[in-house]
């Protein structure tokens, strides 16, 4: 049976957020079917608008993408897309790395971020809250999607202390081993941006199961850091 993909933003009516499961196939550069599996998954929940789909080579750094009108890159060299424009589909590719959606529903501003360790680090959050304000956004509200958990994100304890100083309380010891919690610093870094309501699925990428109990998320960890990299695709865009 085929594992239905993730959705977010289930209350809000002027938006839509998916994010696919491993049933709908490699979302991730040109391999794998990658470019097949994109369009076949847009066209089948955002009809039409396949075409259009604005997907980030991902740099896993701090670099935030406008789109502002009708002209602009499809695969723009960045971490983030933000745009105010109806009917077009933005988005970012992750396999334990965290798709973050935000949005503004008064204004009509949506970004997603693509958030890495590094990039969150070098402070994507801040700099994507900051391009959707330019846009006109002031009451921004955010959903972390499914992500590598601190159940399962194992570090080394001393590059664990360096590379998240000032988020000590995200490092957990466990067992002798040491695990962060990434996604409690992305929260924590949405807060400090000003973001006004914030919500997490709380989905681990790593060792979720779908209902036939197999592992249904790309997992870059779990699938042994395989080169190239497969992932899921999270899909945001304005319905009008």
């Amino acid at each position: 049976m085929k594992q239905e993909a993730l959705r977010f933003f289930e209350d809000e009516s002027g938006v839509k957020a998916l994010f696919s499961t491993m049933d709908h196939g490699n979302m991730k550069g040109h391999w794998g079917g990658a470019p097949g599996n994109r369009f076949r998954f847009v066209e089948e929940h955002f009809p039409g608008l396949g075409r259009f789909l604005v997907l980030p080579n991902v740099q896993h750094e701090n670099r935030v993408y406008p789109v502002r009108n009708d002209i602009y890159f499809t695969n723009p060299n960045c971490d983030a897309v933000v745009t105010s424009l109806p009917q077009l589909p933005i988005a970012v590719t992750g396999a334990d790395c965290f798709p973050v959606f935000f949005y503004d529903r008064i204004n009509g501003v949506i970004a997603v971020a693509h958030c890495s360790s590094k990039s969150v680090m070098l402070g994507i959050i801040l700099r994507t809250v900051s391009e959707m304000m330019f846009l006109g956004a002031d009451n921004i509200c955010a959903e972390i999607g499914p992500g590598i958990g601190s159940c399962c994100y194992e570090y080394d304890e001393g590059r664990a202390f360096k590379e998240f100083r000032g988020y000590e309380d995200h490092i957990h010891e466990r067992d002798g081993r040491t695990f962060v919690d990434l996604a409690g610093i992305i929260w924590r870094k949405l807060s400090d941006a000003g973001v006004s309501r914030i919500c997490a699925n709380n989905i681990c990428t790593f060792c979720h199961r779908g209902e036939d109990g197999e592992a249904d998320l790309f997992s870059y960890r779990r699938m042994g850091q395989p080169d190239p990299v497969l992932a899921g695709i999270g899909v945001f865009m304005l319905l009008e």
